[in-house]
């Protein structure tokens, strides 16, 4: 395609008029089909998990050090330009960890992260664009949800296009999907996800899903849109780790962490505590927020402060 990265030089609106009007011409338009624009959030049952390094972590009581990046430290990523920050989020803690190494050959398990824990609020809509059609692995829980919207999508095609347009519409938006995945330059994906997530209309996206590369499609990455996360997600907790081994177990990251201390987001105070292995209740919490993939005998923790 020939398409340039943002660099922040440009306006937005010329880089994004030119590029789209590119992407269009030789790929097609952008099926806005898939947003799904009134999911309630009380059908959204997964938590959503993102890793800071703690060096960067100024004042450990603020919860805007643990969200998206300011818009000077916004760089084009895979599904954002430069400064237009969007939340990057996974629907694991091990897949948010690993992303975070991004590099499997190149781990520094020993520098100290911050896993911390989202929920979205309860009766909230939301606007959802899930970019992971024919683009996962089978063994993926959200691959159902893909395999389902791609038997819908058809009909809502064939209401507006004839058959033949249909079926292309179908192909450009699995096209689209695999740009997630393939595009390593992430020229193709950051300017597909401004598209969504920073339109000016009212299906504006509100959560971008797409496959995570690092687990080999096995599981999924969130973008999500700053004032969303504003307006309408809840940071519950923040753990202080650090990875003594991360393997591919059956696709999934596993990890064997090092426990420091966590805090826990209480009417908008986070208290800061250390951790009690001899208590039952705290064992459960942590292998609940954990998803009960890591072993509690083998841990090792800190009970002095980070």
């Amino acid at each position: 395609l020939g398409l340039k990265k943002y660099d922040g030089s440009l306006r937005i609106d010329d880089y994004m008029e030119s590029t789209i009007t590119k992407i269009i011409q030789v790929i097609g338009e952008f099926p806005l089909h898939i947003t799904k624009p009134d999911y309630d959030s009380n059908r959204w049952h997964t938590k959503i998990f993102r890793v800071r390094p703690l060096k960067d972590i100024k004042c450990e009581h603020l919860r805007t050090e643990y969200s998206y990046p300011p818009i000077i430290h916004a760089n084009t990523l895979r599904a954002n330009l430069k400064n237009y920050p969007v939340f990057y989020g996974s629907d694991q803690p091990g897949t948010s960890i690993i992303e975070y190494y991004q590099n499997y050959s190149d781990l520094n398990l020993d520098e100290k992260f911050c896993l911390s824990i989202w929920s979205i609020r309860p009766n909230t809509r939301i606007r959802v664009s899930p970019f992971i059609f024919s683009s996962l692995r089978k063994e993926n829980p959200y691959n159902g949800i893909s395999e389902l919207m791609l038997k819908e999508l058809p009909a809502k095609f064939q209401a507006v296009y004839s058959d033949e347009e249909s079926l292309k519409k179908k192909d450009i938006l699995e096209f689209y999907s695999e740009a997630f995945v393939r595009d390593e330059s992430h020229v193709l994906s950051s300017i597909l996800a401004h598209r969504y997530l920073y339109a000016n209309h009212n299906l504006r996206t509100d959560i971008l899903i797409y496959p995570s590369v690092q687990t080999d499609r096995m599981a999924v990455n969130f973008a999500i849109q700053p004032n969303f996360v504003d307006e309408s997600m809840v940071l519950e907790k923040v753990y202080v780790l650090s990875a003594k081994d991360i393997v591919l177990k059956n696709g999934l990251p596993d990890c064997d962490l090092r426990f420091f201390n966590y805090g826990e987001n209480v009417d908008n105070i986070i208290y800061w505590k250390g951790f009690d292995l001899d208590n039952p209740e705290f064992r459960k919490m942590v292998e609940t927020d954990f998803q009960n993939r890591i072993n509690m005998d083998n841990i090792i923790t800190n009970k002095h402060s980070h």
